[in-house]
This record gives C-alpha cells, sequence and structure tokens, in this order.
C-alpha cells in the first residue's frame, strides 16, 4: 500500500500501486517522479506523483530471470532522476543511469542481504546490510569495498550528510556513526 500526504501530514491518502506484493522502500526524484521496490522484484515507477504506478522494465526482466520470484528488493535510491540505485537479497545491486529505461547489475562480493542504499553523488555511495556489513563505493558502484565496522547486527539504514560525516542504524537499537578520517 502506498499512501502520500500533501498537506505536510495532516492528512494521508491512499494511492492504488497496482500490486499486492509488499513494498519496502520509495525514492522520489522530484514531485512527480518516483520508484518503489519491493517482494518478488517489484521495481514500480510514477510520473504523476503516484496517482498510477507502472512495473518497469527492471521488475519484468527480473520476473524472467527467476520465475520462481524469490528476489526481494529492499531499498532504492536516486541520485538524480537519471541515476539510481537498487539493491537486495543476496548481494543484488542494480544501477541505471537513465532514468530506469535499462539497469545494470553491479558486483556486490557478497551473498549478504543488502537493506539501504545512499549517494552523495553520481560516484560516492554506501550500502548497509546483514552482520554489520557495509559497502562503500567511489566509482558509482563499479566497485564495492566493505568498510570494518566492528559488529554483527544487521544494519537497516543509512544517511550520509557529507563524505565525512554519516550514520547506521540496525537491530537491537544499533547506532553507528560514521566519521572519516583525515
Amino acid at each position: 500500500e502506498i499512501i502520500h500526504t500533501d498537506d505536510g501530514g495532516k492528512t494521508w491518502k491512499r494511492q492504488k500501486s497496482g500490486t499486492t506484493w509488499n513494498l519496502f522502500d520509495i525514492h522520489f526524484t522530484s514531485k512527480k517522479e518516483g520508484w518503489t521496490v519491493g517482494l518478488f522484484g517489484t521495481v514500480l515507477y510514477t510520473v504523476d506523483g503516484g496517482q498510477t504506478w507502472n512495473a518497469s522494465k527492471l521488475s519484468r526482466q527480473l520476473l524472467k530471470l527467476d520465475s520462481s520470484g524469490n528476489i526481494w528488493l529492499d531499498a532504492v535510491y536516486f541520485i538524480s532522476a537519471d541515476i539510481g540505485w537498487i539493491v537486495g537479497i543476496n548481494g543484488w545491486i542494480c544501477h541505471t543511469a537513465d532514468r530506469g529505461n535499462t539497469w545494470i547489475r553491479q558486483e556486490s562480493y557478497t551473498e549478504n542481504f543488502l537493506d539501504d542504499v545512499f549517494f552523495i553523488s553520481e560516484t560516492e555511495g554506501w550500502i548497509v546490510g546483514k552482520n554489520g556489513l557495509v559497502l562503500h563505493t567511489k566509482d558509482g558502484g563499479q566497485n564495492w569495498r566493505p568498510q570494518r565496522t566492528d559488529t554483527r547486527t544487521d544494519l537497516k539504514a543509512i544517511y550520509v550528510s557529507s563524505t565525512n560525516s554519516g550514520w547506521v542504524v540496525g537491530q537491537n537499537g544499533t547506532i553507528l556513526r560514521y566519521e572519516a578520517v583525515p
């Protein structure tokens, strides 16, 4: 189910997504254009502020690749209207540079479930996931490198305010602070 507000949260309205599968994350690049991801490779997009949601080309491709539907997509993030990433089960990362018309799989070198993705530029970003996993890239995801966290707790969300500072939260009340060492 997708709900939205246009009055700062005073009221919320339901929007039809066109799917009955669970949706786990949503990201808008403008008031009108947005993406949502979820169970069984569900990738939906809107160009009219959520009045209508359409299955993306990626969603249809994933159904062809895995007829069992065992593809869970947990997070979506776009740094601009053109450039975005989707992450999920078994270390799955996919990237678009053309508003979702084409998607390219990026190698994570992990089988961990990836729970969130965040970029501060077209080239620098982070992913968090199971067992304390943090991945970092400085080349748009061509190479993802693990970061040491000293925790085995599942990490669920990340926010980075600059190349030098960020926050990660996870299960069991875990909060990690990221600070770059000069």
